[in-house]
């Protein structure tokens, strides 16, 4: 429908308009911002497609764009942006997780930048709001609160675990210490 289209492009212009960069570069060329960003967009996905500086791009995009983003919803009193940062980070955050363990499977799969970057710009475009959609439907139906419960308690039994451990240690070297003393001791008082 060309009503949504027109309203997205108003929402991403008005986006646009907001970065410093594009709006000194359309102050200094009379050529839209929104140009530039778009052009912008382009140019990064014809480099990821091509393989150039990939990964670096396509992470870059997931955090120069919302850093920038959530430093500006920080200083407004609206809450609603920084619920919306907050997801994104949150959402983002676990998606670098499990791109990570997979990575062995997606270093082979050429356009796996391709459509990383575009996960990525739809996680964070405002149009979309893909981060607040994605925890929607996956991540808050996931019991939050009991297996954090279960990570703390886990994580408590490591630490304790940890310490008697350490503490073990700490015993057997003390002993095996006095042990190799002792008989040092001895064996000198032999010789004498």
């Amino acid at each position: 429908n060309m009503d949504i289209l027109k309203e997205r492009l108003d929402t991403i212009s008005k986006e646009v308009e907001d970065i410093p960069v594009l709006k000194r570069l359309e102050e200094k060329t009379g050529v839209k911002a929104l140009y530039f960003f778009f052009g912008g967009v382009a140019l990064v996905f014809i480099f990821v497609f091509f393989g150039f500086w990939a990964a670096f791009l396509s992470n870059m995009v997931g955090f120069a764009y919302p850093v920038y983003k959530s430093l500006k919803s920080l200083e407004t009193p609206d809450e609603e942006d920084d619920k919306q940062w907050l997801t994104y980070w949150t959402v983002y955050g676990i998606f670098i997780i499990v791109d990570d363990l997979i990575a062995f499977i997606t270093m082979n799969l050429s356009w796996y930048f391709t459509f990383k970057l575009a996960f990525i710009i739809w996680l964070s475009a405002p149009t979309t709001r893909g981060a607040i959609v994605l925890y929607n439907l996956i991540i808050s139906k996931v019991n939050m609160q009991n297996n954090l419960a279960r990570l703390v308690s886990f994580s408590n039994k490591i630490d304790d675990t940890a310490k008697k451990a350490a503490d073990d240690f700490k015993d057997v070297t003390k002993k095996a210490a006095t042990d190799i003393i002792t008989e040092k001791v001895t064996e000198t008082m032999k010789a004498k």
